[in-house]
């Protein structure tokens, strides 16, 4: 808000997310060692292992917070299918645990240091090739991109959220990608109740009318876009409306501001799926259903 238009040039946008058979040559190439694909201040102190593990503390100190206030919002997300079971579980011992206690877990599950694949990458549930890569930060989706603009003389980056609303609305600014009215069997949402990732592509009727899929739901798709600091998720101090050289397309901004993801993933109910919903995280975060889409062509950002 406020709701606004926005004039933008013509852009490629890839019609899946970046799979885990796409995502294997980058890892296999070495692509976590090379500097060159790391090329900001704070993306290459993330790549030598500085600062790993911050955005995953600083978000389940935040959401313990909350619960705290209110437990009764852990069965609700658990009702709303939010979770699987084992995250469940776990949330449901963090509240019983000390303060040293959860500092405790928070090291031991989430221990920094060099991080040279995605954080599911082992996971059943997730690491089938052909479903989209989760677990990535906004550092590897963005160093992938560069990787990739290398292997093919092409350019390759991640969308503006402008142009991530306009896939995914259309001129017709529907609500979501296939049309104004929610349906649970046209995305992969937390009321579809599929509780991880399907492979891409499975459920086309939830296509936009012009061909991309999967931007309702399966994984929320890291943007360019800042956010803003601090982690109070229901602000965004990168507000609307959108100017794009205010400064929000800086792929230079430091670690402590968090970026724009857009459409929702598996885990996430259908009113953070909608087409115009703004989610912001750390930029260190590599979230169980945070993935990466790719557009072709030079930023309008940069002239």
């Amino acid at each position: 808000m406020p709701r606004h238009e926005v004039e933008i040039a013509a852009f490629r946008i890839g019609r899946f997310p970046v799979t885990n058979a796409e995502w294997a040559p980058f890892l296999e190439a070495g692509g976590y060692e090379e500097e060159r694909w790391w090329d900001t201040p704070a993306s290459r102190q993330w790549q030598s292992g500085e600062g790993t593990a911050e955005g995953m503390h600083a978000n389940v100190r935040y959401w313990l917070a909350r619960f705290k206030k209110d437990p009764g919002q852990v069965e609700r997300v658990w009702e709303r299918g939010q979770w699987t079971e084992a995250m469940y579980e776990r949330w449901k011992k963090r509240l019983a645990m000390t303060e040293g206690e959860f500092e405790a877990h928070l090291r031991e599950l989430y221990p920094g240091g060099k991080i040279r694949e995605p954080a599911l990458w082992r996971d059943e549930a997730f690491n089938n090739p052909a479903q989209p890569v989760v677990g990535v930060c906004w550092f590897e989706a963005r160093a992938y991109c560069l990787w990739l603009s290398g292997q093919t003389g092409g350019v390759f980056r991640l969308a503006t959220e402008v142009e991530w609303e306009a896939a995914a609305r259309g001129r017709e600014g529907r609500l979501f990608a296939y049309g104004d009215a929610f349906d649970p069997l046209r995305g992969n949402t937390a009321e579809t109740r599929i509780k991880r990732t399907t492979p891409v592509g499975v459920l086309p009727d939830g296509d936009t009318p012009e061909g991309v899929s999967d931007l309702t739901g399966n994984v929320e798709e890291w943007t360019g876009s800042l956010f803003g600091p601090g982690l109070e998720f229901d602000t965004a101090p990168v507000a609307y409306p959108y100017k794009a050289e205010d400064g929000r397309e800086d792929p230079s901004a430091g670690a402590e501001i968090r970026r724009v993801l857009r459409g929702g993933g598996w885990g996430n109910d259908q009113i953070v799926a909608r087409s115009a919903f703004r989610n912001g995280n750390h930029p260190a975060s590599g979230y169980f259903d945070g993935g990466v889409r790719v557009v072709v062509g030079l930023s309008p950002i940069s002239g």
